[in-house]
């Protein structure tokens, strides 16, 4: 999944949008349905690399990026930063199968949350919720 693709459902009032960065596109569609498919339906932005998440940052102005550090092109971290330089409030939740060394690393560079792989989506969404309510305050 080199490139991006984007759902979008619901009517004309303003949804929260999702930016979902991940080079397993089970992984990614797994989440761009789940997020699909809740109340108030989110628009959901999948990306397969890093650079294509960097061009859907300042395409899509998400109000969250759920982000694999591992991916081919950019790993995440060098992803989050360059993220965090466009919109230094950005919330990221880093969900990936790396070790806790890689999630220490993730929150020095910013990241909102580290989530591990695999997961539970109710508590990825409570995360996703907890990250837009806070950038909204």
């Amino acid at each position: 999944m080199g490139g991006t693709s984007m759902r979008s459902t619901g009517n004309g009032s303003r949804r929260r949008r999702i930016l979902v960065v991940d080079d397993e596109p089970a992984f990614a569609e797994l989440m761009a349905d789940f997020f699909s498919g809740l109340p108030g339906s989110p628009s959901v932005t999948v990306a397969g690399n890093g650079l294509a998440a960097l061009d859907a940052v300042h395409r899509e102005m998400p109000d969250v990026v759920l982000l694999d550090l591992k991916m081919p092109v950019m790993n995440g971290l060098d992803v989050m930063k360059r993220m965090h330089e466009v919109d230094p409030t950005l919330p990221i939740l880093v969900i990936s199968g790396t070790d806790s060394r890689m999630a220490n690393q993730a929150f020095r560079a910013g990241a909102f949350g580290y989530v591990p792989k695999p997961t539970n989506l109710r508590y990825v969404e409570h995360l996703v919720e907890e990250a837009v309510a806070r950038r909204r305050t």
